[in-house]
């Protein structure tokens, strides 16, 4: 569902309009335009199909669009910021973690507590460059401590550049039961080895296409 409160105001502000001018395009008064912007009211359905084209035209849709692949994506998928804290998340990994989420969406999340080799891998693809345009994709295989139990996730981050300019890290990831004590306590200890693509590969893949 679209949020039409966010997208709204940041079209406006995007497109360096008040409120006044932009109630004047769309053929209403500068009130309900902040009513929409509050989120006071929704848009009436004449008043959807002239902001979409606006909205989709000034790309702030791709944004959204990609918040709703992430959160109702029915695989285990998130979204990351550069300093680690969670923006979105699928129901998996909210059931899965038993994150909180409060009334701004933002979750109670913990990086280093829910996943210590995961931070490790977290401050090593930030060094490296996935948030600087400089890594394609991240993938490694470490511990995570969900809900109910230790488990092994196999995962690959790549980055996300928003429409904003700010670059995030989505990650998808797979939980599994570790096969035997062994492999937890090896994993528990250090995660393996990053599998790092770069950007430069990603171009000369790009070329062969």
């Amino acid at each position: 569902m679209i949020d039409w409160a966010r997208e709204i105001r940041r079209y406006r502000e995007t497109a360096g309009l008040l409120q006044g001018a932009l109630a004047e395009l769309l053929s209403v008064t500068q009130a309900t335009v902040s009513r929409w912007e509050s989120g006071r009211q929704r848009p009436d359905l004449v008043s959807q199909q002239r902001l979409r084209p606006l909205l989709w035209s000034n790309g702030l849709s791709s944004d959204a669009l990609l918040l709703h692949t992430v959160t109702h994506s029915p695989a285990a998928s998130s979204l990351c910021d550069r300093e680690g804290r969670l923006l979105a998340a699928s129901r998996s990994i909210v059931r899965s973690f038993g994150f909180q989420v409060s009334a701004r969406e933002r979750f109670a999340f913990d990086m280093e507590r829910v996943s210590p080799s995961g931070y490790k891998m977290f401050r090593m693809a930030s060094v490296a460059g996935l948030f600087d345009g400089q890594i394609a994709s991240f993938t490694f295989r470490g511990l995570v401590n969900t809900c109910a139990r230790a488990m092994v996730c196999d995962e690959i981050w790549h980055p996300i550049r928003l429409n904003d300019g700010e670059v995030v890290m989505r990650a998808d990831v797979e939980l599994r039961d570790a096969a035997d004590e062994e492999e937890l306590q090896r994993l528990a200890e250090q995660p393996t080895t990053p599998e790092i693509f770069g950007m430069e590969e990603l171009a000369r893949l790009g070329a062969r296409i």
